[in-house]
């Protein structure tokens, strides 16, 4: 479980249907009219400590547009006051997981803006060729999807918005004798 499907696994695994999304996003204050880095010229942008590529990154991008920002660092704990109180950075740019607790903590006052820089999905890694177990977790995976309960058991670590959108395959919820739904 938690491994990001690669096509290097092949020979030793298949993968199933990803069942999270996360990467980095611009978590900016609710009033804030920054979408992207286009409105970020000369602008302040915190990375977090610990990050250690996350400066690299945020320079990328803002080369990518011939745009000049200033990088500031914060800690993960102290991410949410340096946009709220001590005004040291206009956006925070992090993995969306790090910025969740945030979001919890200050749902009136912090958003995430659309974008995303980068998108990685974790799946569960299966026997290789052994296509009836990995349907039977897929099958599983949709059915936790249909219900609810897939949700339910991320809320505390991703938002909804940021579950992966799956092809909901029509058909029983049974799959080699096993039932799959709760009901």
């Amino acid at each position: 479980v938690g491994i990001q499907p690669d096509w290097r696994l092949f020979d030793r695994a298949d993968s199933t249907t990803p069942y999270l999304l996360h990467g980095d996003r611009l978590m900016v204050p609710t009033r804030s009219t920054i979408e992207g880095f286009n409105d970020l010229r000369g602008q302040w942008v915190a990375t977090m400590m610990g990050d250690d590529t996350a400066r690299q990154r945020v320079q990328g991008w803002a080369d990518s547009i011939n745009a000049t920002v200033n990088l500031y660092e914060t800690t993960e704990r102290d991410a949410a006051l340096t946009l709220l109180q001590e005004a040291n950075a206009d956006v925070v740019y992090a993995n969306n997981l790090a910025l969740i607790p945030h979001l919890e903590a200050y749902p009136n006052d912090l958003r995430l803006t659309d974008r995303w820089y980068s998108r990685e999905y974790f799946g569960i890694a299966v026997p290789r060729n052994d296509i009836d177990f990995r349907l039977l977790v897929d099958y599983t995976l949709q059915e936790l999807i249909v219900d609810g309960t897939l949700e339910r058991l991320s809320r505390p670590l991703i938002l909804s918005d940021d579950l992966p959108t799956f092809d909901i395959w029509p058909g029983a919820s049974e799959y080699a004798g096993v039932t799959l739904s709760a009901s």
